[in-house]
């Protein structure tokens, strides 16, 4: 898309030299109204303009240093603050989970225990006989009469040591 403008053509065809041989433009018809005061006025003002504006650029050299300095003490308080939340929250999180974990195994031997099995007794994958009920072997479990084999009654004890982790939150790796 090369090409002139109309206003650059009607230019051209009025006037074909070159710019470099063209008679250079009149200067000014009038007197310069500041030339009296220019250098008793006009120069020192701008003078101290200059001396304004240095000291302005050096007074934003500090700031930046200022704000440069605190950008590094805001990010070394950041990293303490999550290395001191780290070092809190961690244990609580292990509390939790052994919490759960300790939840999770009363509740699997209460429900056992309430089905008539021993906690250790039978692995999960085998289904329980229950054993046939006499008057030595009826416990009350809230409020309700349950059938529980010799070695439940015998046991009162927590849950074993296996089902406390079998039931913690696995690692993931």
């Amino acid at each position: 898309k090369a090409g002139f403008s109309p206003a650059s053509g009607y230019r051209i065809e009025t006037d074909p030299r070159l710019p470099s041989q063209k008679t250079p433009q009149r200067g000014r018809r009038r007197p310069d109204p500041l030339v009296e005061v220019w250098d008793d006025e006009v120069v020192p003002i701008l003078t101290r303009a200059q001396t304004t504006v240095d000291g302005i650029n050096l007074e934003l050299q500090r700031v930046d240093e200022i704000m440069v300095s605190a950008v590094n003490a805001t990010k070394g308080a950041e990293k303490t603050v999550t290395s001191i939340s780290n070092v809190v929250t961690a244990p609580v999180k292990k509390a939790s989970g052994w919490a759960a974990a300790a939840k999770e195994a009363m509740a699997t031997f209460r429900a056992r225990r309430a089905d008539g099995v021993a906690p250790d007794a039978v692995p999960e994958s085998q289904p329980h006989q229950p054993a046939p009920a006499d008057a030595s072997t009826t416990a009350s479990t809230n409020g309700v009469v349950v059938d529980l084999p010799p070695e439940v009654l015998i046991r009162d004890r927590g849950p074993s040591l296996s089902q406390i982790s079998w039931a913690l939150p696995k690692r993931r790796s």
